[in-house]
């Protein structure tokens, strides 16, 4: 469970999702997995968002844009 916060923390959203999903599938009883599975959810939601900033910034630097 400390790896996966920790990579949550780290803001390695792919790394903390994956960890968040073993924990569900190890113990899908624990306390805990209410916590863990929206952790999965924001985790998932980060690294969509970064990635479509990523994309805008890339489409913004294209240096054929205007032409």
């Amino acid at each position: 469970m400390r790896k996966a916060e920790k990579l949550f923390a780290e803001k390695k959203w792919a790394e903390a999702a994956a960890a968040f999903r073993a924990l569900l599938a190890q113990a899908p009883s624990n306390p805990a997995a209410k916590t863990w599975r929206e952790r999965v959810a924001a985790a998932d939601q980060a690294q969509e968002q970064a990635r479509a900033a990523k994309t805008r910034k890339a489409v913004s630097q294209d240096p054929l844009d205007g032409m």
